[in-house]
């Protein structure tokens, strides 16, 4: 848990020190929502985290989430994820702008498992500091995780 919080914080200055002569508008989310695994199964399961994200030049971004993946069994059997990537805006002029995000995903518990994600949705912004995401995101091994999700956002 300490080396994902390293990790964290290193992307976030990493970013401010690389772009250092344009600010780096930075927001963060708080998200649940469901998935399920694309085989066979057709168990429901239900996910929820944080996480943020910082623009780099125009619509390009770094994201990062924290999160928990469990089922209707609580959390006892659950396995954390963690998602870091590149994220890009579209129509960032607008209250509502589509995005589209991609990276890699640590599965984790008593081991690892290294997939990909790619996914996509729209966030709009209600006040200048407040806002609502819809996400689309399916994560890829041999198996695919397919999730949607609905995020607070904050700046």
């Amino acid at each position: 848990m300490r080396k994902l919080s390293l990790t964290l914080v290193l992307v976030f200055v990493l970013t401010g020190v690389v772009w250092a002569d344009e600010p780096v508008q930075a927001s963060g989310r708080g998200f649940f929502g469901f998935a399920g695994v694309t085989d066979e199964s057709s168990e429901l399961l239900f996910h929820m985290g944080g996480g943020g994200e910082g623009k780099l030049v125009g619509g390009l971004g770094v994201t990062a989430d924290l999160g928990y993946l469990f089922s209707r069994e609580g959390f006892s059997g659950g396995i954390g994820l963690f998602s870091p990537g590149l994220i890009y805006h579209f129509n960032r002029d607008s209250r509502t702008t589509p995005f589209l995000t991609g990276g890699y995903t640590l599965l984790f518990r008593d081991g690892v498992a290294n997939l990909g994600f790619g996914g996509g949705g729209v966030d709009h912004w209600f006040k200048e500091r407040l806002g609502l995401r819809f996400e689309f995101r399916l994560h890829v091994r041999s198996e695919g995780l397919a999730e949607g999700r609905i995020a607070f956002l904050f700046r």
